[in-house]
């Protein structure tokens, strides 16, 4: 996981620097989807909104029940949360922030037809982009490298709209992975309300993917089988705190703007630790679980 180990006593804060990468994808030669334009019925652009948000800012208080875990990070909160019976006594200062957080200069991605195009509108004169999986990772891996972004450093490659398409069929709205050299990513789209039928707004995939990347950063931290729960519909055996919530969402109002912000599993849940050592004896942030899930079948 990212950061100290909030078990030992004295566990402190970890800054990782972050660096949002906006990509405006180009389909067909001319229409461009980009995050340096406003969502359906905004007049605020996408990468101000993101940057904004809970995700990066740390005035929100966030409040479990009744117990207040941090003014922090919504990931920093999620993870205090998520080792609360050791934060809450012997780690205090225990924190994973998403600090210094920069802005790169947007990158126009040309989209082939033969590897993507327009799927849908999500409003009037804003069209939803469709690009094969494969393709934008290749293209992001080399941005990685061609912007010289260090290992310590997390690129949050930012879209508007965009779902990854997979070559078996279905698709992703974000994803987090890790380079050939160890470098950990992250990739995901700012969403437009209820965006091809899912139960996503504005930063909800993001908050999805950096919550990943901060239990699973490797991809390889091994749980019990579990499954057939949110996105899951087979049995899958790895650390994702968000598939199993994927559609539900809490809402943060920072007085400007009402985030959605997705429910995410405590480790508790994966490792079937009854009870939880999260806050409350919780096993995610909305309390959505009343104890850990059967081994999968």
């Amino acid at each position: 996981m990212v950061g100290t180990n909030p078990t030992q006593a004295g566990a402190g804060t970890t800054n990782v620097p972050v660096t949002i990468i906006p990509l405006a994808l180009v389909f067909g030669g001319s229409t461009i989807i980009s995050p340096t334009g406003s969502a359906c019925g905004d007049t605020i652009n996408v990468i101000s909104r993101t940057q904004n948000s809970p995700l990066f800012t740390t005035n929100t208080t966030w409040i479990e029940g009744s117990t207040v875990v941090g003014v922090t990070q919504f990931t920093d909160a999620f993870q205090r949360a998520n080792f609360w019976s050791s934060v809450s006594t012997v780690s205090p200062n225990y924190h994973v922030l998403l600090n210094p957080v920069s802005v790169a200069s947007p990158v126009m991605v040309n989209v082939p037809s033969s590897v993507g195009g327009i799927v849908g509108f999500a409003c009037s004169g804003h069209p939803i982009g469709g690009v094969s999986i494969n393709y934008l990772d290749s293209v992001v891996q080399n941005l990685i490298v061609n912007l010289h972004i260090p290992p310590t450093t997390l690129p949050l490659f930012l879209m508007y709209n965009i779902e990854e398409l997979l070559s078996g069929g279905g698709a992703f709205l974000g994803y987090h992975s890790i380079t050939s050299s160890s470098q950990t990513y992250a990739v995901g789209s700012y969403v437009d309300s209820g965006l091809l039928g899912f139960n996503v707004a504005d930063v909800s995939i993001l908050s999805h993917e950096l919550g990943e990347w901060l239990d699973d950063p490797l991809g390889n931290n091994t749980v019990p089988s579990w499954g057939h729960v949110g996105q899951v519909t087979g049995c899958q055996n790895n650390l994702e705190v968000g598939d199993p919530l994927t559609g539900s969402n809490s809402t943060v109002n920072t007085g400007s703007f009402l985030y959605h912000l997705q429910d995410l599993a405590f480790f508790s849940w994966f490792a079937r630790e009854n009870p939880s050592r999260a806050v409350n004896g919780w096993y995610s942030t909305l309390n959505a679980f009343a104890g850990p899930p059967p081994i999968c079948q």
